[in-house]
């Protein structure tokens, strides 16, 4: 989230504020079908509310060049488990190769089908990169 403003150090300091509500992030997560899912969303609704989730901690975990917040990494096991190895490492797993990508999968006489990176694999590897970026 941008809110207001397009100067990166107070996106970024509107983000810590975000971050800083304890608990925000469990609940968050927990809107994710790999976690709990919203209780009678139909499958096209909790597709777009997985998705909204994904992008939503895309832009939390781009703090510049500061280390990843504590909500995302220390303060809840639980919310880290479910961030990192739940919600973002399963679609990493899930994301084409380059071959696929390409259309060249692997097998004689296999259909030269493209398949394209989706935004929701964007914004995982986004997630990854505003992670690491203090690194």
């Amino acid at each position: 989230p941008v809110y207001d403003s397009d100067d990166p150090p107070t996106v970024y300091q509107r983000r810590r504020e975000v971050l800083d509500k304890r608990g925000f992030l469990k609940m968050l997560t927990h809107l994710h079908s790999i976690v709990q899912g919203v209780r009678g969303a139909r499958p096209d609704q909790q597709s777009r509310i997985d998705f909204r989730v994904i992008e939503t901690l895309s832009y939390l975990a781009q703090l510049g060049d500061s280390p990843p917040h504590p909500a995302l990494i220390i303060e809840d096991p639980d919310t880290e488990d479910d961030i990192f190895r739940k919600i973002m490492f399963t679609l990493l797993l899930n994301r084409p190769s380059v071959d696929e990508q390409r259309g060249e999968q692997a097998g004689a006489g296999a259909a030269k089908v493209k398949r394209p990176l989706e935004a929701q694999h964007v914004a995982a590897a986004r997630f990854y990169y505003g992670v690491s970026m203090s690194e």
